[in-house]
């Protein structure tokens, strides 16, 4: 992807700041990487998956994320959910019906007092779960990168057949849907969620948000890429989201135009 006008060099320790801050009773570990480019008044949130996943997520995959997204003018978060790295509290259960929404929600409440005008939510599997749980409604939320996410509400989210998707799964996307988000859907080929993932985007409910003209988006990747276990998947994911993070800010030029 060409850099934006006003682009900048990919950011560097010194461009991020880490913090704690508040989520009820708990401290939140962040950082906030700041833009180094011609700031363009969107924030990233990004969201690891469950249990002990770390905000740098695999091979420091959302250090580099942030960092370049810097140079095209963005501002990201990352960070550590409640009982993981230098969050305080204990690890949860990481159920898909509460995705650790009050973390997520102060993380937000981060990035809009940082400056951010606009939202882009970036989630994988877990934390994509987080992201259509916690900012599907909020009033900033221009875009959403969801890698892998489990489309049933119980368990580790599995979905068999059509009757097993989660309500609060088809919830959210129709919120989505109905709101007109631009929301990319990854998933790999051969992820056990992508299967499930087909049986239920062609059955209603769920088919009518896929038609054509919709603006929620699917995408696969060659093998798997939940756990972006992958170099060759992760350095995709990396260049999927820079590219889908443009185009908030390309319309927003057209629409100054």
């Amino acid at each position: 992807m060409t850099g934006a006008p006003g682009a900048g060099s990919p950011a560097r320790a010194h461009d991020e700041r880490p913090f704690h801050f508040a989520a009820g009773d708990e401290h939140i570990f962040g950082v906030l990487t700041e833009p180094t480019g011609r700031d363009s008044g969107v924030g990233v949130l990004l969201l690891s998956g469950g249990v002990y996943v770390l905000s740098t997520n695999r091979n420091r995959l959302y250090v580099r994320m942030a960092r370049q997204l810097a140079a095209r003018g963005h501002r990201s978060l990352r960070m550590d959910y409640r009982g993981v790295g230098e969050s305080t509290g204990i690890i949860g259960d990481y159920p898909l019906d509460d995705p650790n929404v009050l973390d997520v929600e102060a993380a937000i409440g981060q990035l809009t007092a940082a400056g951010a005008r606009r939202l882009v939510m970036v989630g994988s599997c877990y934390g994509a779960r987080a992201a259509m749980h916690a900012a599907a409604d909020h009033p900033a939320l221009a875009s959403m990168v969801l890698l892998a996410p489990p489309v049933g509400d119980k368990g580790r989210g599995a979905a068999p057949t059509p009757d097993d998707v989660g309500k609060l799964f088809r919830d959210r996307l129709s919120t989505l849907w109905r709101r007109r988000i631009p929301t990319l859907l990854l998933y790999g080929r051969e992820d056990n969620y992508y299967q499930d993932f087909l049986g239920a985007s062609a059955t209603p409910p769920l088919a009518e948000l896929f038609a054509e003209g919709s603006p929620l988006v699917v995408r696969t990747l060659p093998g798997k890429a939940h756990g972006l276990q992958r170099l060759d998947i992760q350095d995709t994911f990396v260049d999927l989201v820079l590219d889908w993070v443009a185009t908030v800010t390309e319309g927003d030029r057209a629409h100054a135009d």
